[in-house]
């Protein structure tokens, strides 16, 4: 039997229309697209469309939009882009634990681990302490850089043509009155950020709530990430900001210099 005709007979294998179909969605994908739309150009009925959609979202392969209820393709797409650029972090993902772990202890509020996915910031992995009023971020969902203090700490390790080109993408959506909403204040953020060395999120993404973070970036690596800390904002007054930085500029190099070690 030649190769040919092998190729020709699992070429003739019938597909899984399921499969198939899913697929066809994501294809559809690359601009956000609404259920109506969706329906009309696959042919297909609103409820398999909602059906397929929903397991799809399930995997967070699929992301619906809050505003518009339009789909786009979900940052579950993008992990397979995170474990090749963060391996070093994926594998060394309870030495991490265990550091966020005592982060968490020392402040008695959340921390977490955040990466940069394309123009977008995911967080990775979280400590919660056992407490009222605690901060829950959800993991592997896309959050604004540009209002969230790991977005901002990300964005100011970066080469400005760099994190420019990241913020072109963006619209500047004003969550509270504390958002920023234009490159020249921004601009002068990144720049603060860059002199002081830590990121504040001053509820510019969520109102009541603030958060501190640190870059941790090992370019050489392609390792861009952050580590910060979330609590209520009646938890973290302005007099805590300068010493909470302290502690997360210590754990991120203790960090640095284990992720380093491993990486030889």
């Amino acid at each position: 039997m030649s190769i040919t005709d092998g190729t020709n007979r699992r070429d003739q294998r019938k597909p899984i229309q399921s499969v198939e179909r899913a697929i066809n969605i994501l294809n559809e994908l690359t601009e956000p697209q609404g259920l109506v739309e969706l329906t009309n150009i696959l042919g297909l009925n609103k409820t398999t469309i909602y059906n397929l959609l929903s397991t799809l979202m399930k995997h967070q392969l699929v992301h619906q939009l809050a505003d518009t209820k339009q789909y786009v393709l979900g940052y579950g797409l993008a992990r397979l882009q995170v474990t090749r650029k963060y391996s070093a972090v994926t594998q060394m993902t309870r030495t991490f634990r265990n550091d966020l772990h005592k982060l968490m202890v020392e402040t008695q509020d959340t921390a977490h681990l955040a990466v940069l996915v394309e123009n977008k910031i995911v967080i990775i992995d979280t400590a919660v302490p056992d407490r009222s009023l605690s901060v829950n971020p959800r993991i592997n969902e896309p959050l604004p850089p540009y209002c969230t203090s790991v977005g901002k700490a990300i964005l100011a390790s970066l080469p400005n043509d760099k994190w420019q080109k990241i913020i072109n993408k963006e619209h500047f959506q004003q969550y509270t009155g504390n958002t920023i909403t234009n490159i020249i204040d921004f601009t002068k953020e990144i720049e603060r950020i860059r002199t002081q060395g830590f990121s504040v999120d001053d509820e510019e993404y969520e109102e009541g709530i603030r958060c501190v973070g640190v870059p941790f970036c090992i370019e050489e690596k392609e390792i861009i990430a952050a580590i910060a800390v979330t609590g209520p904002t009646l938890r973290l007054p302005d007099d805590k900001i300068i010493p909470l930085s302290k502690i997360l500029i210590k754990c991120v190099n203790e960090c640095r210099k284990k992720v380093k070690g491993y990486l030889k």
